[in-house]
């Protein structure tokens, strides 16, 4: 993943670097450098696992659950009580507590869905 791409899948999320840095369990400062591409004149690749983080996010997931996995099930987290928005500020992360729009196609992805 280039840094390029990983800031477009921060962006298309509609997430800020410190609340992108919360989703995928890092400091701030590491999502700085993922985009930036490099970390005191060093190169800063995005690790693997990071990589794969960003794709489940785009699909919604944000938990991984092994035994649903295992036996075949999906398990995406329940809305919270009283909609899809609540406990959100109208208008956070730019959607004002609508439904993301589905995640942009990423190469090699089957385009006829």
């Amino acid at each position: 993943m280039t840094p390029a791409e990983f800031k477009r899948v921060r962006k298309h999320l509609k997430l800020s670097q410190k609340e992108m840095a919360a989703a995928l369990g890092l400091k701030r400062r590491a999502i700085q450098y993922y985009e930036k591409g490099q970390r005191d004149g060093e190169p800063f690749p995005v690790p693997r696992a990071v990589e794969l983080a960003c794709f489940a996010l785009m699909r919604g997931v944000e938990r991984f659950d092994f035994d649903a996995a295992r036996e075949g099930r999906s398990r995406r987290p329940a809305p919270p009580p009283g909609g899809a928005s609540a406990g959100r500020e109208p208008g956070r992360n730019g959607n004002g507590g609508r439904a993301r729009p589905p995640p942009p196609r990423l190469p090699g992805e089957d385009q006829s869905r």
